[in-house]
Formats: structure tokens, sequence, C-alpha cells
């Protein structure tokens, strides 16, 4: 997974540390002293496990402590690599302008996110969080999202103002330019007006500790969604042509199925809140790219009971079902980690809800480089592949096969 630090947080500083020191000279060494502290505090707890290793015969405990000692020796290797980023000036000038563009693009991303978002709180620069009555008194919450949606307001009514003057201004230039010049303005002071009406929006939605109470199921909804949904990445040019294959079979074929242990089509794998989930693999989606090259996703039926509501969805990843599956002799997970990620986190019921933004892309469990299973939203590809094959469904169901059902 994409590391979070800068170089600097990772041998153990800041940038706002080094930058307190006056001479370059001195930001060397100081740098040079950082990085090598760390190292030596890592390497001395990897002697310790390497050590301990020695003696061990626990099974399980030695893969433990062998997986503690290569995350080590890795974080070893970033110190490393972040200590060449910026041990000296001419690199350091480099590096601090390629993270002064990084916290741009952040800052950006939040500015993009506010003004596209259809949470309600972070409409007026907040969260449902900051505005929980259990941290302070519902009066004080009133009146710090009054205050925020009426400073707001003045700003945009401010800059509203600046650019109206800018329009007399154009007035009196000539030709084609003043013309472009004054529609610019008056489509930016559009924009803004727009901006003062979804603030004024959601306000009203919050303003009031009952109408946030009534709120808040609502924005359940809209977290899930603005956290899942992937159709900005939707490329259908990236696919040429798909192909479903259904894998629905009868009793006596499923019967048969059971019998043959290569060839594992479904399974039943536990949450950690304790609901059961029946995972069937239903269909193939195969897909040729924009580059001839052919690929397939799964489809899979996920059928559990919540509350007292039985739900199933069809839902597209690929799963190593053998990894889901518990061995025969021991009844033991063949693979706990991914396990874990795939029933918690792959088909949790915030990313089953989640996925149907995504016409049923689950995206993948995959691997990071600390060799730790994580959740991977991004294929393009295969993102565009599902919602290609979804599109051509709700436009055309005559080429379905009989039988074919697709719940979503």
């Amino acid at each position: 997974m994409k590391e979070n630090r800068n170089a600097y947080e990772i041998i153990g500083t800041s940038r706002e540390a080094v930058s307190r020191i006056k001479k370059e000279q001195d930001k060397n060494m100081f740098i040079m002293q950082k990085s090598q502290d760390i190292k030596r505090r890592i390497l001395r707890r990897k002697t310790e496990l390497e050590e301990r290793l020695h003696y061990t015969e626990d099974e399980q405990q030695k893969l433990d402590i062998e997986h503690e000692i290569y995350r080590l020796e890795s974080e070893v290797n970033r110190i490393e690599k972040a200590y060449q980023e910026i041990y000296t000036e001419e690199k350091r000038n480099a590096y601090d302008a390629s993270l002064n563009a990084m916290f741009q693009s952040i800052r950006d991303e939040i500015r993009e996110e506010r003004r596209t978002t259809n949470n309600a709180y972070k409409i007026l620069y907040t969260s449902r969080d900051r505005c929980d009555d259990r941290l302070q008194s519902p009066l004080k919450i009133d009146t710090q999202l009054r205050d925020m949606r009426n400073g707001l307001i003045k700003n945009h009514q401010e800059r509203i103002e600046l650019l109206e003057n800018e329009i007399n201004v154009a007035k009196n230039n000539v030709g084609n330019k003043k013309f472009r010049e004054i529609t610019r303005l008056e489509g930016e002071i559009a924009m803004i007006k727009e901006q003062i009406e979804r603030i004024k929006d959601a306000y009203a939605k919050v303003e009031t500790r009952e109408k946030r109470q009534e709120y808040d199921p609502e924005l359940q909804d809209i977290e899930i969604r603005e956290k899942y949904e992937m159709t900005q990445y939707y490329r259908p040019d990236y696919i040429r042509q798909v192909a479903y294959e259904s894998l629905e079979i009868n009793e006596k074929e499923k019967l048969e199925q059971r019998k043959d242990k290569k060839r594992k089509l479904a399974v039943t794998i536990t949450r950690d809140d304790g609901i059961e989930l029946t995972v069937e693999r239903i269909g193939l989606l195969a897909y040729r790219d924009f580059q001839n090259m052919i690929s397939s996703i799964d489809a899979y039926r996920i059928t559990r009971t919540v509350g007292e509501e039985k739900k199933r969805d069809v839902r597209y990843t690929n799963l190593n079902m053998g990894y889901l599956s518990r061995n025969p002799k021991t009844g033991e997970i063949q693979n706990k980690a991914y396990y874990d990620a795939v029933a918690n986190g792959l088909l949790s019921e915030e990313s089953l809800q989640g996925s149907k933004y995504n016409a049923g892309y689950l995206g993948e469990v995959l691997k990071d480089k600390d060799d730790r299973y994580g959740i991977y939203l991004k294929d393009i590809k295969e993102l565009s592949a599902v919602m290609k094959l979804h599109e051509i469904k709700s436009k055309d169901t005559v080429n379905e096969k009989k039988g074919e059902t697709h719940e979503q």
C-alpha cells in the first residue's frame, strides 16, 4: 500500500524541525544523526528477534518472528532511501518542492470534494463527529454551524463583489477579448452563487439537534457512496468486448461439485460481526481490452441474513476459494489473513452496499509491499468491464441466457 509518511517522518523527525535549524551544514548533520539513531534501534530489535528465533520451537511463533524481521528490514531500507532524498541542501530543495506540490494537490482535492460533496457537514467545513451532542452542548453546535454558514456566505459574497468590479473594468475593453472576459467572470459568479445555495441547503439540514438526528441516517448512505463510488474512473474505450458465461448449476450438479474437491464453487465464511455469508461463484465475465489482451473477473452471489432480512447480491471480484476454505484434516482456515481481509473488508456490509454504485464491482484483495492484505478498488479495466456489461444488460436483455439472473 501507499507510504503515507514523508522522508522527514520516516527518519524520525519533521520538515518543521529541520527548518528551524539555521545553518545548512547543521541540518545535514541533524538528518544524518536522526537516520542513524532510528536505524540503530531497529537493528537492535532485529538482533533480539533473530536470537529468539534460534530457540523458538512453535511453528506459528517462528512465522510471526520471521514476518517481523522482514518488516524491520524493509523499514531500514525505507530509512536509507528517505535519507538519500534529503541529506543535502540541494536534495532537500528538490524534495521540498515535490512535497509542496503534493500538499497543494491534496488541498485542491479537499476543495473539490467540498465543492461536489452531498455531505452537509463537509459543505459547512465540519464533520458529523464534531457535531456530536455527547462532546458538547447542542446549543453550542447550533451556534458553530450558524457562524460557519454566515462566514462562508460572507466570503463568497465578497468574492462576487470583486468579480463584479472586474466585469465593470472589462466593459471598458474592446473587441472579442472584452466579451470573452465578461463571459468568464459571469460564469464564475454563477458558480459561486450555486455554492451559496448549497451552503444554505446544507445548513437547513443540520441547523438544530432535531434536524441533525433526522439527517444522520441519510448521511450514512451519502458517506458510503462517496467512499466507494468509482464511476469517475470508468473508461468504456478501454474495453473492446465483454462476454458473460453463467456457471449456474442445478442441485444434482451441485452435489457432484461438492464431491469434486478440485473445483470449489461455493464457501461459507463468517464475519467478525457474527453474520454468516454463503459465497457462490455463479459466472465468469471475460473481456478484451484496448491492447487486445483477454482477461476475466468472476461473478459471485453473496447470501446472508442481516437482522431479519435475507440479502442476496451479485458482486464481481476474483477470490481464492481455496484460501477461504478449511483444511479437511485440521479444520483450520487455509489462509487466515486472506480470510479476514475478504470476510471483514471486501465482503463487509458497507463494502457490499457501496459496490452497488460500481455496478457490483468490489475490487480485489491483494498483498502490499509489506506482505499484508488490503483492498484495491481502482483496477480501471476490471471496473470498466463490469460497468460495460451492466450497461449492455440494462439496454438489451434479449441476449441474456435463459434462466440467468443478476441481482443488484
